[in-house]
């Protein structure tokens, strides 16, 4: 690997040698790195150099070395490792999740066949890994219930001080909410609606917000006439009756919303669901 015409490995070599295999914990100066290789720690050079002898310490060794407080090179423990996984992991998602709504988003009258195709394989695959990705973090936090200091054995959402309804603005009560949210699962961006009276810059942004608030109630799985839920969100049945149909759109995220008789000998009267699962495990 070279930089301007002069080899790194003889510098990364050097660096092997002075270092060795590093211990949990140890630090390495930016100064003293920078003075070992005759180049200051801003320059392109030193982050060339640095970086090709961090990725050689993790192929040789297994040992991954971080950055920390902006002045030292550090071998991270286990849990420091996987914090820094963790984060890159969620970054990844966060990628994966503003993708989808990008690719769903397009208006496909208007691509040609073979961007329909990949616009198709792109979102159903987004949306899998998002289904399942979601499925996943909702059973380890069944099997394994994070309770906040604050919670009781009459823990109620009013009591609680922490966010229910936007992880944006604080952190989700477990208790309160222990079901992943409308932020956390549909498309970011949300996409438009649909209909011959839709009017995206009049009408985009109030139905975005009821579009949440159902996705927010009905997340739970549990089943409710459209009488419920529109009662629930202060939204009328009409408009909740075609949230539900959204969400079964791809661009939606395609989720699963289950309809049935809620009583069988009575007929007329329907109740709805949405199953959070992944794709593949769809009826």
């Amino acid at each position: 690997m070279f930089f301007g015409g002069v080899p790194v490995q003889p510098d990364v070599k050097l660096l092997l040698d002075v270092y060795g295999r590093p211990e949990v914990g140890q630090r390495f100066a930016y100064g003293e790195v920078a003075d070992l290789l005759h180049s200051g720690h801003k320059t392109a050079r030193f982050r060339t150099v640095t970086n090709v002898w961090r990725r050689a310490i993790f192929s040789l060794y297994n040992i991954v070395i971080g950055c920390v407080d902006g002045e030292a090179f550090m071998a991270l423990s286990e849990s420091q490792r996987l914090g820094l996984g963790l984060g890159k992991y969620r970054t990844g998602i966060r990628g994966v999740r503003k993708a989808h709504g990008l690719v769903a988003g397009c208006d496909s009258t208007k691509l040609t066949s073979e961007e329909k195709a990949r616009q198709t394989h792109t979102s159903g695959v987004a949306a899998q890994l998002l289904l399942y990705e979601r499925n996943e973090a909702r059973r380890l936090m069944t099997a394994h219930p994070v309770v906040p200091t604050n919670a009781t054995t009459d823990h109620t959402r009013s009591k609680c001080g922490l966010s229910y309804s936007s992880p944006k603005r604080g952190v989700p009560c477990p208790v309160c909410n222990p079901f992943p949210s409308a932020a956390e699962l549909l498309p970011d961006p949300l996409p438009d609606h649909d209909g011959e009276t839709y009017d995206s810059v009049l009408d985009k942004m109030p139905l975005n917000r009821q579009a949440k608030k159902v996705f927010n109630l009905m997340v739970d799985g549990q089943w409710r006439t459209l009488s419920e839920i529109s009662d629930q969100v202060e939204a009328p049945e009409a408009s909740v009756s075609a949230r539900l149909r959204d969400f079964r759109k791809e661009k939606w995220g395609g989720f699963r919303v289950d309809r049935r008789l809620r009583d069988p000998d009575k007929r007329g009267l329907f109740e709805y669901r949405v199953v959070i699962t992944a794709k593949d495990s769809y009826d």
